[in-house]
């Protein structure tokens, strides 16, 4: 049988063929980034900027609790405890009462991280252009983006709720353990943004 030998053309057919993929590959890297790196910086720029009236409830309560009574007995608070919790361990940690801003980026991160939260279960094997596009999506919608807007009472319920829909979709671990922490991350959700129909003083 003859030998075959290197055909040039197809060897250059071939390395521009190759060259022609990682010129592609690259382009869609770059545009991935492009579009998640636009729809997340505008989605800081204009949370920071949001000033929302119930701020200076959320955080002076927090203050006020910190140094007097006890909560919704001598110091009047319309939410459920768990914003205001939030609030007051990071002025217990801060050791400041001037705590808006903090908790204003604080918000902004918890929202993000409500965003992530449902990619935990979700398959590996699957495009990055999808999960991109999902997180440019969310961060831009502004039924989402309203939730870091106020200093914690909403961006807490939204991530437990979150939370509870990725513990849902984890396969790996047992249905019943899925179940009471999803319907324990439902619980702290109704712990920050229920209004109280009934508020008991304690003793």
């Amino acid at each position: 049988m003859p030998k075959r030998g290197f055909d040039p053309e197809q060897i250059a057919a071939k390395l521009q063929h190759g060259e022609m993929l990682l010129v592609h590959g690259l382009t869609q890297r770059f545009v991935l980034f492009a579009m998640l790196a636009v729809s997340s910086s505008l989605f800081f720029l204009i949370s920071i900027e949001w000033f929302n009236v119930n701020d200076f409830m959320y955080g002076v309560a927090a203050a006020i609790w910190a140094q007097h009574g006890r909560l919704y007995t001598d110091v009047p608070f319309v939410q459920a405890p768990l914003s205001i919790m939030f609030n007051l361990a990071i002025i217990r940690i801060t050791g400041s009462v001037d705590i808006f801003l903090i908790t204003r980026i604080a918000s902004i991160l918890l929202v993000f991280a409500a965003v992530l939260a449902p990619l935990l279960g979700t398959r590996k094997d699957r495009s990055s252009a999808i999960w991109v596009l999902y997180i440019a999506l969310c961060v831009t919608n502004p039924y989402i983006h309203s939730n870091s807007r106020e200093i914690g009472n909403y961006a807490l319920p939204l991530l437990c709720l979150s939370l509870s829909v990725a513990i849902i979709n984890l396969r790996r671990s047992s249905a019943l353990w899925r179940g009471f922490l999803a319907c324990a991350a439902i619980g702290l959700a109704a712990s920050t943004k229920l209004y109280f129909v009934t508020l008991l003083s304690g003793n």
